[in-house]
């Protein structure tokens, strides 16, 4: 992203080199860098005031008093956000401040407490201290009433934090012409040929110490010189963010993924899966959105299309969209900490606005294997609805009477959440459905809330199950069940809890246990941990065709390497051993068995002195699983 107004015009200097006419250095790009185009100018351009910064700092004109001399700052991206906060839009409040000044300069800095600007080069590893020593000789030369004034400035230790500047056309000329005669002669008397390639730059670096120098001489000698000062504005981050383009125009399904570096094998592992029982009559359009999935995974990510014309994969960066929001990865108020779901869950969140060209798309976790071509999925019609998706048949148990504790809340707290916390219509109590795989109406969804919204609506409550209830709750009533088999959950005792769901809903849910068309690892326990676990061969099967298969391999021996050492210290002595969550639970479960007449009378007394939702309660279920 970059700024471009009446005021901006931004330059792409190795496309600008090539089409620049007129008077020009074009052929000194490799060490003059973005002086090529300053000179250019200088030749070619009339206007009233000359001003340069780079792609990532900008001066903030947000600051009414250009005198009260305020810090620069840094902002993680160039967005709308920071680009409102430094003003740069405001081209009436622009050229005000711009037209009462000579000159405008950033905030100056003090470098260092102990050593010089000169040192401070010579600690440069690309910097020949040699070449400063150059420049000054040439001002001697030429320039002599400037010398005192660059020696004071090297010799101390305050100067400007970048090389931007704003001047009024004959001040620009004047230090254009300055600048570029000193700048030619170093380049006719130095040496640069086995300089390496920032040191190539040599000139560009020598032209941040001559703006220090000539900002220095004019102000120590033309006292009638109007000079401002303003902070100046840094960004880490200045990629350009767009939504998210079609890759095709027509007979297209489009699939989104959420994923992180640790999780891209599982994730790969999935599309794969796509892949295999994709349909050459269709094109697929698969989106994997992440903050810190590194370029070479990512190329491997995409390579899995093998050049196939229907198959499009993208990984694309969104840490732009989701570093302003702070999300919750865990309940505060049952301190249930799902340490297996992250960051990247909200995501999904944010595809009505990433994916706004697109009317539809089909969501799918990371954890999970197809069995079935995702065409047929994504071909649901949905109309009338924000979403499709798996109703939870065991969390249907759980609210239609099943007694046994689920891990982050009693049974009967679980229900006391669902009929009062995420105000869910009756009707639609055993509608709640698993996100792990949906069927998203963009267009719908759009029309309703911004992903702006979504986003907010999750940083500012504090859901047990996370995005998943805020899905089932902000979107009650609009929300369609489909068959089970397209979201087959592989997870522990959840049969206990889905038993008691009712007698349709259990008959379907266990005909999807047989003949799934996903199979969803959606439990703590993972195929890519235990092979053991129940249709973990399939997915070892999928992963094998994948160039993830090793990565996870040598994964899986160091966490084995790991506990056998663990065990191993333990039966010499060497390892101190606490009490663990697991001792607690039995403990308990020993003196208050599970439904017993003892444990409801204690639930009844705990639930007076710890209310539910209480900092109290949060207090003694953290003490409890110590």
């Amino acid at each position: 992203m970059t700024i471009e107004n009446e005021v901006f015009t931004p330059i792409h200097l190795k496309i600008a080199n090539d089409i620049m006419r007129g008077d020009n250095i074009n052929e000194k790009y490799e060490s003059f860098c973005k002086l090529t185009t300053q000179y250019w100018v200088w030749k070619n351009v009339t206007v009233d005031y000359y001003g340069f910064c780079s792609y990532n700092n900008y001066f903030s004109f947000s600051q009414l008093d250009l005198k009260n001399q305020i810090s620069n700052t840094t902002f993680k991206y160039l967005d709308k956000s920071s680009k409102e906060k430094i003003g740069v839009d405001n081209i009436e409040k622009i050229n005000d401040i711009i037209n009462q000044y000579d000159i405008i300069l950033p905030i100056v800095e003090k470098r260092s407490n102990s050593i010089s600007i000169y040192d401070q080069y010579n600690e440069i590893p690309y910097i020949k201290i040699k070449d400063i020593d150059l420049i000054i000789k040439i001002l001697e030369e030429q320039y002599p009433e400037y010398v005192n004034g660059a020696k004071n400035y090297l010799n101390g230790n305050i100067g400007l934090p970048c090389d931007s500047f704003i001047m009024e056309s004959k001040l620009f000329h004047e230090y254009s012409s300055w600048l570029f005669s000193i700048l030619f002669e170093f380049e006719n008397r130095s040496d640069m040929r086995n300089y390496c390639i920032e040191g190539i730059k040599t000139p560009l670096h020598m032209s941040k110490i001559l703006l220090d120098i000539f900002c220095h001489h004019i102000i120590a000698n033309d006292k009638n010189i109007k000079i401002g000062r303003l902070p100046v504005a840094f960004f880490e981050d200045t990629s350009k963010y767009e939504p998210v383009p079609k890759a095709y125009d027509e007979n297209a399904i489009t699939v989104a993924f959420s994923s992180n570096e640790l999780y891209a094998p599982f994730c790969a592992t999935a599309i794969q899966s796509i892949i295999d029982y994709a349909n050459n009559n269709r094109n697929y359009e698969i989106i994997v959105l992440s903050k810190d999935i590194t370029s070479n995974t990512a190329k491997l990510i995409e390579g899995l299309s093998n050049n196939q014309e229907n198959i499009n994969i993208r990984v694309i960066n969104i840490s732009y969209a989701v570093d302003s929001y702070d999300l919750k990865t865990k309940s505060e108020e049952t301190y249930a900490n799902l340490s297996y779901i992250s960051v990247e869950t909200y995501f999904r969140l944010l595809l009505p606005d990433l994916l706004c060209d697109h009317k539809k798309v089909v969501y799918l976790d990371c954890d999970l294997i197809l069995r079935e071509d995702i065409a047929k999925l994504f071909d649901h019609n949905i109309d009338n609805y924000f979403l499709a998706g798996v109703a939870e048949v065991p969390k249907a148990g759980i609210i239609n009477g099943s007694r046994s504790s689920v891990w982050y809340m009693n049974s009967e707290d679980v229900r006391k959440y669902y009929f009062e916390q995420l105000n869910m219509k009756e009707e639609n109590h055993f509608k709640y459905v698993n996100a792990g795989v949906l069927v998203l109406n963009l267009e719908k969804i759009r029309k309703q809330y911004s992903s702006d919204e979504l986003m907010k609506i999750a940083q500012e409550h504090n859901y047990f199950l996370l995005d998943q209830d805020l899905i089932n709750s902000v979107f009650d009533g609009g929300i369609l069940n489909i068959d089970c088999r397209w979201n087959t959950p592989i997870m522990g005792n959840r049969n206990t809890w889905a038993a008691y769901a009712p007698k349709k809903m259990y008959e379907d849910y266990e005909r999807a246990q047989e003949q799934p068309w996903i199979i969803h690892y959606c439990g703590v326990a993972k195929p890519w941990d235990n092979p053991n676990i129940w249709r973990a061969s399939e997915f070892w099967s999928v992963l094998k065709t994948t160039p993830f298969y090793e990565v996870v391999l040598h994964r899986m021996m160091r966490r084995t390497a790991y506990a056998v050492e663990r065990k191993s210290k333990r039966k010499e002595g060497k390892e101190e051993i606490s009490l663990s969550p697991s001792f607690t639970t039995q403990l308990m479960n020993r003196f208050l068995p599970s439904n017993s007449k003892r444990k409801r009378s204690i639930k009844k007394i705990a639930d007076g002195v710890f209310p539910l939702h209480t900092k109290r309660r949060v207090i003694i279920t953290k003490i409890l699983k110590i």
